[in-house]
């Protein structure tokens, strides 16, 4: 049960992976997973107002329309990988992905009037297979591993209005209505890759990486109706990446480290999910995304000492049509594509042994993430078209400036028991372009405690999350239409887990 009205969940996972030998210097791996959430609740997000007065409160929406979302998982993987004598290896790996959706969305009746409204209720039902297969030579002062990578994704997707006439005329709200979407996607994306190193000179390493990707996107329309004509199309993106570094090791094997730096430049097609609903409110997928790229640069230093490791990192990564979240409303997301982009950070991480079975682990990250030039796009919210205009300056939506961690640790001497406190720290966050509100920042601690029996294989863990029940936003609706950007966190929660591996017999 949840801890907000109209927030309870049910979900059953399981996993398992079995590691089999068949020889020395091979390993068979398979992986498979399940995952089914048959009645997830919907409370919807809050607005500032609602948030400040009751931060366990729901948005009457989701009462209304019985906001819910049932999913089913189901993917499996196989991978083979030889570890030749000489160092270099080979991998064949294959993977099945089974997963379908329904959601019943806030959407008011007015706003699936128009013809190419996508209703209220989504149904989307996707398969999915791939492949990977690659080799990577070893010699004495360099390597290089060449690999390729297939992909192929199926998707029956749906729309309903989420009403329904009654018995007395009047409409059902929160139930499955008239069909309003039918659409099959295709998915198709085939990349090839090459990476190196070359430890050119004494301590001193270069490094280098492309890849080159190729995505396909089609659409066929089955539902063609007056004022809602023939959305079937398609899309080609045809992307590389490309990576560059250096590194010079100091010191070492027990005390020493690394000083590295590296460039490149590198890409990020839409997704289907991004490619699934126009921003301007149109029928159809959304033709007008185009990939983003982005261009990085960094710069660190890693180190290591008899009781102390850490890094330090600094970077700055530009983006060029960053995909964007244009319109969150009842549920359903928009993309579209942002203007130029920045982020400056610096990343440092600490870790390391006190005695006696303890030891810490500390790491803090400042991000500066804004948008370069102004930019404008259209949306429709709640029926009415608008043209949204954001100012250069203005930070990321969802980005936390400042964020940390810190952990206190213990293991007793034979490993079978280990307690932890933690500490976690976000500054506030951004809800949308405009940088109209933000969610405020906080601090909230954990207790972790985990037994393991090495003979039994069986281990297992319990762990408190929230302990002193602290009110924050968890997480944030960027650009919910209707302000209610604020999704609020849960309080004290406890959590447990058992697990249960098998080491196989070593061959004779």
């Amino acid at each position: 049960h949840g801890e907000r009205p109209h927030s309870d969940a049910r979900r059953t996972q399981v996993g398992a992976v079995l590691e089999w030998q068949p020889h020395p210097d091979q390993l068979v791996r398979i992986a498979a997973q399940s995952l089914v959430q048959p009645d997830t609740d919907d409370p919807l997000g809050l607005d500032r107002e609602a948030w400040r007065r009751d931060r366990h409160g729901t948005d009457p929406a989701a009462l209304r329309w019985n906001t819910r979302k049932r999913i089913d998982n189901h993917q499996l993987g196989l991978r083979w990988q030889h570890d030749a004598a000489d160092g270099d290896q080979s991998w064949i790996g294959v993977h099945a992905i089974q997963r379908d959706i329904v959601q019943v969305l806030a959407i008011p009746e007015g706003a699936q009037a128009a013809p190419g409204s996508g209703g209220g209720v989504i149904d989307v039902a996707r398969r999915s297979h791939g492949m990977e297969a690659g080799h990577r030579w070893q010699w004495r002062t360099a390597s290089l591993a060449l690999g390729v990578e297939a992909a192929w994704l199926d998707e029956a997707r749906k729309g309903y209005e989420n009403f329904a006439a009654g018995p007395d005329g009047n409409p059902v709200p929160g139930v499955r209505g008239r069909l309003r979407r039918d659409e099959d996607n295709r998915v198709r994306t085939r990349d090839a890759y090459l990476v190196g190193d070359w430890r050119f000179a004494g301590p001193w390493t270069a490094l280098a990486g492309v890849r080159a990707s190729r995505v396909a996107f089609a659409s066929d329309d089955r539902y063609i109706v007056a004022g809602n004509g023939d959305d079937s199309g398609r899309l080609d993106y045809d992307e590389q990446a490309v990576s560059l570094g250096v590194a010079r090791r100091f010191g070492d094997d027990r005390t020493g480290g690394e000083l590295f730096a590296s460039v490149g430049r590198g890409f990020e097609t839409p997704t289907v999910t991004e490619l699934a609903y126009r921003s301007d409110g149109g029928a159809g997928f959304n033709t007008g995304l185009v990939p983003a790229h982005f261009g990085s640069g960094e710069v660190g230093l890693r180190w290591r000492g008899p009781a102390m490791r850490g890094s330090l990192a600094l970077y700055r990564i530009e983006g060029r049509d960053e995909i964007v979240p244009a319109l969150s409303q009842g549920g359903r997301t928009r993309y579209a594509n942002a203007g130029r982009t920045r982020r400056m950070g610096v990343e440092l991480g600490l870790d390391g042994d006190i005695g006696a079975g303890w030891s810490y682990a500390l790491a803090a990250n400042w991000i500066d993430a804004r948008f370069v030039h102004a930019f404008g796009y259209r949306v429709v919210r709640n029926g009415v078209a608008e043209t949204r205009t954001v100012a250069d300056g203005n930070r990321l939506p969802g980005v936390a400036r400042a964020s940390g961690f810190a952990e206190l640790a213990w293991r007793s001497d034979d490993d079978r028991f280990g307690a932890a406190v933690e500490t976690r720290l976000a500054s506030s966050v951004p809800v949308d372009d405009i940088n109209s509100d933000a969610a405020p920042g906080h601090a909230r601690v954990a207790l972790r405690l985990d037994w393991r029996h090495a003979g039994s294989g069986w281990h297992g863990f319990a762990r408190i999350d929230n302990l002193f029940d602290r009110d924050f936003a968890g997480s944030v609706i960027v650009n919910e239409g209707n302000r209610r950007f604020f999704e609020p966190a849960l309080g004290r929660t406890v959590t447990l887990g058992f697990g249960w591996r098998a080491r196989p017999q070593e061959r004779r």
